[in-house]
């Protein structure tokens, strides 16, 4: 009996620190992932590295539809956009919380579209930064908060937290670091544009997402950062959501433009599909944003420095 007790506290030991050296080698393969220009490598960007005066928040309107360089040289800032395709207003609560660790930005721009909001995308973003448990304290604080105590487990699991993640982390180390850091945003080429617009039904906020949208406001609001929300060009409508942040933008008191039916940007050759701009149109609609990002930041952080904490 004796024995048998013995060996299993011998292959628990074993599993425990199998399990704490793959944690500890994987937080370190993480942290110092080449900033390669990838999903992955973006994502760990924007939680863990990036500064930048201008911090741009969203998913793939705004990775697609904010050309960072363009800005830059309007404002005399640096700006990182950090959209990502398929995630919600939850994650980039996570990003502007990771970013206040290391630095102010002047302004928040947080492009909204529908299913950031409704909902649809909690799982994406919970799924994409598990990974990153334990080792951002945003992150952590986030899926801690989330309720899930049977996910919080299994999390604190590095097997289980980092399962998955060896194909990418392979990729992103043998693709190697781009020859110019990169700024976040990612090009969309050429034209699939079918005419039309594509219309939405009846609209239903997700609690979970219009509680992390009040706290970007709040945030925001707190450290001294203008805070732009933005609904960019697109030929997707939803006048439900639309009038839904209209009414959140003026309880928060936050400045909100609706450029969704954007006159001279509706033109089919400025677009990839219905959601997205291609560059061509990204390039113009970034044209029309920097005026409003400069009047945005005066009297808040030095421009061309974000300010260090």
């Amino acid at each position: 009996m004796k024995k048998w007790i013995l060996s299993i506290a011998a292959v628990a030991a074993i599993v425990i620190a199998a399990d704490m050296a793959v944690g500890a080698a994987g937080n370190a393969l993480m942290w110092h992932m080449p900033d390669a220009g990838t999903f992955e490598s973006d994502l760990n960007q924007a939680l863990n590295h990036k500064r930048a005066d201008v911090l741009i928040l969203g998913s793939s309107k705004a990775k697609h539809h904010y050309v960072p360089q363009v800005l830059a040289d309007s404002l005399g800032m640096s700006v990182y956009n950090a959209g990502a395709d398929g995630h919600d207003v939850a994650y980039a609560s996570m990003v502007l919380q990771s970013w206040l660790t290391r630095c102010r930005p002047s302004v928040v721009v947080l492009d909204i579209c529908n299913s950031m909001v409704n909902g649809d995308w909690v799982a994406n973003s919970i799924g994409d930064v598990k990974c990153h448990y334990g080792a951002n304290r945003a992150v952590t604080g986030y899926i801690d908060s989330s309720g899930d105590w049977r996910l919080r487990l299994k999390l604190h699991s590095s097997l289980y937290r980092l399962n998955g993640s060896e194909v990418w982390l392979a990729k992103t180390y043998l693709k190697g670091p781009l020859p110019e850091p990169s700024d976040g945003y990612s090009p969309l080429q050429g034209s699939d544009m079918k005419p039309g617009v594509t219309t939405y039904g009846p609209f239903s906020p997700s609690p979970i997402e219009a509680g992390q949208l009040q706290a970007i406001a709040t945030l925001c609001r707190r450290h001294g950062i203008a805070l732009r929300i933005v609904l960019s060009p697109n030929h997707e409508i939803d006048n439900g959501m639309r009038r839904w942040l209209a009414a959140e933008a003026r309880r928060s008191g936050v400045a909100l433009s609706d450029f969704t039916e954007l006159p001279g940007l509706w033109a089919d050759h400025y677009y990839k599909d219905r959601g997205h701009m291609n560059h061509t149109g990204a390039v113009k609609f970034s044209s029309i944003m920097a005026p409003l990002l400069r009047t945005d930041a005066a009297g808040t952080a030095p421009i061309g420095k974000c300010v260090t904490k």
